[in-house]
């Protein structure tokens, strides 16, 4: 499954409701649930709570445990939301600025490595989701739209290489707009 938001702060894990239709086994019932406070302004009622299988890792190298989730329309980005509860019984370690988080395998560590452009195009889609959610319902002027900061991958920013002392085999990368020194 892809677009599953890692929230180490987060004290449940929750599943979209598309998510769980897609995954929903023949005879797998929603238990009932408490609301979801903190997520969003107020509460939350999910449609339920159930318990799944997660793997990760591949034949060769995988770690399975059940993890609780409460299955939930919450207008985010992602399918899937693993919080800390989740993240203690696989015994993971995160790394947030390398997206990555390694865990104990059968045959040794397992690492997970995420998508830094579908991470910010989750972040951007979330931003707007949340613009939307507060915003008043005036419409909104077109000048302001076209001033939008849009999030932006390394791989989209311009560059430029700047030596690093004497030696010209020592080199740094800087964004094609910042001065040198």
């Amino acid at each position: 499954m892809k677009r599953v938001l890692v929230d180490e702060g987060a004290s449940l894990s929750i599943i979209s409701p598309a998510a769980f239709d897609a995954l929903k086994a023949l005879g797998m019932k929603l238990q009932l649930s408490l609301p979801i406070i903190g997520v969003t302004p107020g509460h939350t009622w999910p449609l339920g709570h159930v318990e799944l299988p997660v793997t990760f890792g591949d034949s060769t190298n995988f770690r399975t445990e059940r993890i609780d989730f409460d299955v939930a329309d919450l207008n985010l980005p992602y399918n899937a939301v693993l919080g800390r509860p989740a993240l203690v019984k696989f015994m993971v370690a995160t790394h947030y600025a390398y997206l990555q988080m390694k865990m104990p395998g059968l045959a040794g560590p397992i690492t997970v490595l995420g998508d830094v452009k579908v991470a910010l195009a989750c972040a951007e889609q979330h931003a707007d989701n949340l613009a939307v959610a507060t915003e008043p319902q005036a419409p909104e002027a077109p000048a302001s739209r076209a001033s939008k900061k849009r999030l932006t991958s390394v791989d989209e920013v311009p560059v430029k290489e700047i030596p690093l002392g004497d030696d010209p085999s020592k080199t740094a990368k800087i964004g094609e707009t910042l001065d040198a020194k």
